[in-house]
């Protein structure tokens, strides 16, 4: 195996460890916002993370093709095969250093997550109620007068 693909990887794992680096912090702004209940930038964050992701499959892309060209397996395969083929550790560094950082991505977003579901259900109770606030507040009979104690289901109940 030449050192070709070991050090044109070793600019790109650094781009990707980057990457990764710049999505985790959006993730933890959008955190911020998520349990501060600042729903304003939650927007403009989506829209980050949007192309953060288009960024970060391009970067896994090249990695993808660096180790096809080198001859290497596809994956996790291929880039352990890597970094143990390199005297010099850099890979094996960046490569668990892009793991690690990964890894914190991928559980900064599924808080977020349940930071969105949590938010979700308390927007559909509170929906709920004023649906059926509304509704009973707006019930009239045939006589021009308001009924009382609604008998339907709450909107979002089961």
């Amino acid at each position: 195996m030449s050192a070709s693909p070991a050090t044109t990887l070793l600019a790109l794992l650094t781009e990707e460890v980057g990457a990764v680096g710049e999505f985790l912090a959006v993730l933890k702004q959008e955190e911020s916002a998520l349990t501060q209940a600042e729903l304003d930038p939650l927007l403009a964050l989506a829209g980050r993370k949007g192309e953060f992701t288009a960024r970060l499959n391009a970067l896994v892309e090249r990695r993808e093709a660096i180790l096809k060209a080198g001859g290497l397996p596809a994956g996790r395969e291929g880039m352990d095969k890597l970094a143990a083929a390199d005297k010099s550790g850099q890979v094996g560094r960046l490569w668990s250093r892009l793991l690690a950082v990964a890894g914190e991505a991928r559980a900064q977003n599924e808080i977020n997550g349940k930071l969105i579901a949590v938010l979700f259900q308390h927007n559909q109770r509170a929906l709920s109620e004023l649906m059926a606030a509304a509704n009973m507040a707006m019930t009239y009979g045939a006589d021009g007068q308001q009924k009382g104690g609604g008998g339907g289901r709450l909107l979002g109940s089961a």
